[in-house]
């Protein structure tokens, strides 16, 4: 996201509401549609492949800056909905293994005209919990070339250009690792070290979601050895040997 204004970055709410309020859909989103993906990021269709996009929210606020509509006008009796900020509405989903063209079709709904930007998720109340969370569920579930829909979409000079409302598909995926939940014993381990070594703030809360790690099932697997040797923190395979550089000629 790019915005010339002076905000807060620790206040997401506020920073969201600034791009959507300058947000042109039609030329200021940015897809690089392939390229190059970090091995631990498995939204692309395949290995070290994805995408990337840029957001751009400069200038004066749009004439016609819209706020976003009611939460339950015209769409009652549906799936849960929350208003996130100012522009944007999350809505909980169906699975995407049960309808996998949800996004596209919620982007044509005439109940959520009115809002410019629609994140569906799994689940309305984990990813509405917290900023960290909605963060987290948003930005880690969600490859811009496939999970991105707009009402009407337009090609212009290589350039494509949206009608809002935009919907970003971040529900879980079933190519995705399975999110993992930090155990009990390794909960209570955490929180006494970071009492015992001083550390201020809250306590530590793990949760690891599949897309900055794999299971610990699968690494174990692909390391020949158990979770349990690893200790309660190890997820990330371990190198045998520190790889050498090419010596210069």
């Amino acid at each position: 996201m790019l915005t010339d204004r002076r905000r807060d970055l620790t206040d997401f709410r506020t920073l969201l509401e600034t791009m959507l309020a300058r947000v042109d859909w039609s030329r200021d989103l940015i897809v690089v549609s392939q390229t190059a993906q970090d091995s631990l990021d498995y939204t692309g269709p395949k290995a070290h492949h994805g995408s990337k996009a840029m957001l751009l929210g400069l200038g004066s606020r749009s004439a016609r800056s819209p706020s976003g509509g009611s939460t339950d006008r015209r769409c009652r009796g549906r799936r849960p909905r929350a208003r996130y900020c100012r522009g944007c509405l999350v809505a909980e989903g169906a699975p995407y293994v049960r309808e996998k063209d949800q996004a596209a079709r919620v982007a044509k709904f005439e109940g959520f005209r009115e809002w410019p930007l629609v994140v569906l998720v799994d689940d309305l109340g984990e990813a509405t919990a917290s900023t960290e969370l909605f963060l987290w569920t948003t930005f880690t579930r969600m490859e811009p070339a496939a999970d991105i829909h707009g009402r009407e979409q337009k090609v212009a000079r290589f350039h494509v250009g949206l009608e809002p409302p935009v919907v970003w598909d971040c529900r879980m995926k079933p190519w995705y690792p399975e999110v993992m939940e930090v155990d009990e014993p390794t909960r209570l381990l955490v929180d006494r070290r970071w009492r015992v070594r001083g550390l201020k703030g809250r306590q530590a809360e793990i949760r690891l979601t599949p897309l900055h790690g794999p299971s610990v099932r699968s690494c174990a697997r692909d390391a020949g050895r158990r979770p349990s040797d690893w200790g309660p923190f190890s997820c990330a395979r371990r190198p045998t040997s520190r790889p050498r550089l090419p010596s210069s000629s």
